[in-house]
């Protein structure tokens, strides 16, 4: 019985499609972090250029919010040499870095089997470098990243010539800014509630209100209105204090005519009497 022996191409490209680029989103959540125009963005660049995102050859990053709102689309900068490789007109290439601090430069050298002289390519520390923890303590090697993916894709133009760039070529608020979901529920802002804080009272208030209570008991005659308009003023501290005055004031005259006849203990009191 024979056996039928299957080789697969370990190079062959893996057709990218909608499909698989819906699973990715869906896999990895991003179909809450996209809108339509930026999911549309993402899957015609990847479908282009058969960039797989689940082998990391590329993704996508939204930064910004409102109208300032945009999208990086990245590629991996393995991704450049593995097409270089696949176009099977790669001979050899290598990269390295000259010079100090800001004189560092990465320098590479392309040799295609189709050309008789290697491409060389450089750049310098001093434009690409970033106020990042990576950059501050590997340079080098993130140089060396940058110059690879600039000289493929000049090496390799109709390979990968319009790739997406890699992410150390981009400034740091397109590659790693903080992912904010496409649609954000509307918020209304509550209208900040101001506590009133009662002001203190002055004595000008305190005169004003006693003008209002001399109103009603300067014309009282007897404990018994009195005490009918008490209940019509509003209570404080000073129509306290006040009541209490004209109501020691009102005794004080029933005592003055006890002594001078005798009365009825029912009998009321008026200040106009003891006048």
């Amino acid at each position: 019985m024979s056996k039928e022996i299957t080789v697969t191409n370990e190079n062959q490209v893996q057709i990218v499609d909608d499909k698989m680029l819906l699973d990715f989103m869906k896999a990895f959540g991003l179909t809450n972090k996209l809108s339509d125009n930026e999911a549309k963005q993402f899957m015609e660049v990847s479908k282009a250029y058969q960039l797989n995102p689940f082998k990391k050859e590329i993704y996508c990053v939204p930064y910004g919010e409102g109208k300032y709102r945009k999208l990086s689309i990245i590629t991996g900068y393995e991704t450049y040499i593995k097409r270089a490789e696949m176009s099977g007109k790669l001979a050899g290439w290598k990269v390295w870095t000259e010079g100090k601090g800001n004189e560092l430069r990465a320098i590479i050298e392309i040799e295609r089997n189709d050309w008789t002289k290697p491409f060389k390519h450089e750049v310098l520390i001093s434009e690409y470098r970033q106020q990042t923890k990576i950059w501050k303590e590997k340079p080098v090697t993130m140089l060396k990243k940058v110059v690879i993916g600039q000289g493929f894709r000049l090496a390799f133009s109709s390979d990968v010539g319009g790739m997406p760039y890699t992410n150390d070529e981009l400034p740091q608020e397109m590659t790693e800014a903080k992912v904010i979901d496409a649609v954000e529920p509307v918020v209304i802002p509550r209208e900040k509630v101001v506590e009133k804080k009662e002001e203190p009272k002055t004595e000008g208030k305190k005169k004003g209100n006693a003008s209002k209570f001399i109103k009603y008991t300067k014309e009282v005659k007897t404990i018994a209105e009195l005490d009918t308009i008490e209940t019509m003023i509003p209570r404080n501290e000073w129509t306290k204090k006040e009541l209490e005055e004209i109501k020691a004031e009102l005794k004080k005259a029933r005592e003055v005519i006890n002594t001078k006849e005798t009365i009825s203990e029912n009998d009321d009191v008026s200040i106009d009497d003891v006048i």
